[in-house]
């Protein structure tokens, strides 16, 4: 009998510390995702975006396209059916990039001219959830 009361003391020591355990590491895994969210460049998803474009400054070319029920059309240089698949790799990548460190936080001329970014080369905007994000090259 002082055999079953030590084992089962210590089963359920057991299982109290492998509960500690996977409420510990879920908390952990919480923080994880908090500090993830955290360093995502854009506040979208992919399937989030409703359009997007790119523009050449120099020449002076837009190529812009919209998801519709259908699928993505391209409505800029021309109207198409545009390839869903390539779109979307396309999107994943920018979407999934991540933002290593804050140079400023409000863009002054004088920074931009000492990037580069004084007259830019090009952009990129994402439409989505009622917001407009603008990547300038």
């Amino acid at each position: 009998m002082n055999f079953t009361k030590k084992t089962l003391f210590w089963v359920i020591i057991l299982i109290a510390l492998a509960g500690s355990f996977y409420f510990f590491d879920q908390k952990e895994e919480e923080k994880k995702q908090l500090v993830e969210e955290g360093l995502k460049l854009l506040p979208y998803t992919v399937d989030g975006v409703s359009e997007f474009w790119i523009n050449n400054m120099n020449d002076n070319l837009q190529i812009k396209a919209v998801r519709s029920a259908s699928g993505w059309q391209l409505v800029q240089p021309l109207f198409a059916n545009g390839d869903k698949k390539a779109i979307e790799d396309f999107l994943k990548i920018i979407v999934t990039a991540r933002k290593d460190a804050v140079l400023f936080a409000q863009a002054e001329p004088e920074k931009l001219a000492e990037m580069g970014l004084e007259s830019p080369k090009g952009e990129m905007g994402l439409k989505g959830g009622g917001q407009v994000t603008v990547i300038v090259f």
